[in-house]
């Protein structure tokens, strides 16, 4: 054993959740014996730089979400409400069709509804507040105080995952034509 380990190499964070959003995105889910091998570090070492499953998966799933922001951002950048709709179209668009996410949150429901509610791992807490710099790269909103923007920023986020998750979460598939006058009404501070 100590030779294996030895033989092993030495990896940083950054490379382990990259290896871990890349190993997402080719198998929808974190198999972490699966995933060691591919870094060619032992299960022990994955741990110990990664903390827990769950930790990895909110920080690959972060990555994940990140990139697609920032392409959407990049097709579409926010300028005002109707930018701000209109990318917010792209990356739902991106997200409700057959993507890894999507066949995670039907693989391994419990796992991806504390990932994504859970205040404990951050990702819906990552992305009200990259929300929130949408909105205020946009110009939306200027006259709200920080925390009434954060929290209009949450609206927002929940009112997207009913279109992201909807049919996933509940009974109910919510198309994005029927939550727009609703985000629309946020943004203009109705």
């Amino acid at each position: 054993m100590a030779a294996e380990e030895s033989a092993r190499r030495v990896v940083a964070p950054r490379e382990v959740v990259r290896g871990a959003a890349m190993h997402f995105l080719q198998h929808a889910g974190l198999d972490m014996d699966a995933l060691a091998a591919e870094l060619n570090v032992s299960r022990a070492t994955l741990y110990r730089v990664a903390g827990s499953r769950d930790e990895l998966l909110a920080e690959a799933l972060w990555a994940i979400d990140r990139k697609l922001f920032a392409d959407a951002a990049a097709e579409n950048p926010p300028r005002d409400v109707e930018s701000v709709i209109e990318l917010t179209r792209t990356f739902a668009e991106w997200l409700a069709g057959p993507s890894p996410l999507r066949q995670f949150f039907r693989a391994e429901p419990e796992t991806a509804t504390r990932l994504f509610i859970s205040p404990v791992h951050g990702v819906y807490r990552r992305s009200v507040e990259a929300q929130r710099d949408i909105f205020v790269a946009a110009g939306v909103l200027p006259d709200l105080t920080p925390d009434e923007l954060l929290a209009r920023s949450a609206v927002y986020v929940r009112i997207v995952e009913s279109v992201l998750f909807g049919d996933l979460i509940g009974p109910i598939a919510v198309d994005f034509a029927v939550v727009e006058p609703a985000l629309r009404s946020l943004l203009n501070g109705e």
